[in-house]
C-alpha cells in the first residue's frame, strides 16, 4: 500500500507546480498586455493633445472670418466713394 501511495503523491506534487507555472504564465501575460495598453493609451493621450491644440490654432485664425461679409461690403462702399470722387 505504501508503494501505490507515494507515486500519487508525486503526481499530486507534479500537478500543483504545473498548476502554479501555467497560474505564473497567466500572470505574466496580463501583465504584458496591460503593459501594451499602457504604452498604447500615453500615445494616444500624447495624439489628442496634439489635436486639441491644432483645434485650438484653427479657432483663433478663424475667430474673426464672421467679421468678413461686412468688410468686404464696407470695401465696396469705400470704392464707389473713391471711384466717385466725393467725401
Amino acid at each position: 500500500m505504501a508503494a501505490e501511495a507515494q507515486p500519487a503523491a508525486v503526481v499530486a506534487a507534479s500537478g500543483g507546480w504545473l498548476v502554479a507555472l501555467g497560474g505564473l504564465a497567466v500572470v505574466g501575460t496580463v501583465g504584458g498586455l496591460l503593459g501594451a495598453i499602457w504604452r498604447h493609451a500615453k500615445e494616444l493621450d500624447a495624439e489628442i493633445t496634439d489635436v486639441w491644440l491644432m483645434g485650438k490654432q484653427v479657432a483663433s485664425n478663424t475667430a474673426t472670418t464672421w467679421m468678413l461679409e461686412e468688410t468686404a461690403a464696407l470695401a465696396g462702399q469705400l470704392r464707389d466713394v473713391v471711384r466717385s470722387g466725393h467725401g
